[in-house]
């Protein structure tokens, strides 16, 4: 089960995400804790299968927001994630599940006051500190 793959990649504004947070390197299992993320507009998503529905889980994001969160049933992979501000209009996509996540490379970096102090700054597009800057 992976998100519909074909969802028009050249027609919808994409947004691809370099997020540095630990409630994502958790979820993504990297160290250190970023993840990648595709933003596109919720009208945009579907699943390819009504058969295998995701697992989903919702959690305190330790800002006091909830944070909705999809898993593929059968083998557990991150699928995507949205918080309470963003449920009506975007889905965020882990760019890796997309069948060409090269495709979409990222345009911005968020929390890069949590950055680990070795990883670079990805030079060409905008940085933000913390996700309200």
């Amino acid at each position: 089960m992976f998100p519909n793959r074909n969802a028009n990649q050249n027609k919808l504004s994409l947004l691809a995400e370099l997020n540095h947070v630990s409630i994502l390197g958790r979820l993504t299992r990297e160290l250190p804790a970023f993840g990648l993320t595709t933003k596109i507009p919720v009208k945009a998503f579907s699943y390819t299968s009504d058969s295998a529905k995701p697992t989903i889980h919702e959690a305190d994001n330790g800002s006091g927001s909830l944070l909705h969160r999809e898993f593929c049933s059968k083998c557990g992979s991150g699928i995507l994630e949205y918080g309470a501000a963003a449920a009506n209009d975007f889905r965020y996509i882990m760019t890796g599940t997309l069948q060409d996540p090269g495709a979409l490379p990222p345009k911005g970096e968020f929390f890069c006051a949590y950055r680990d102090k070795w990883m670079p700054e990805v030079p060409g597009i905008f940085h933000k500190e913390y996700l309200k800057d």
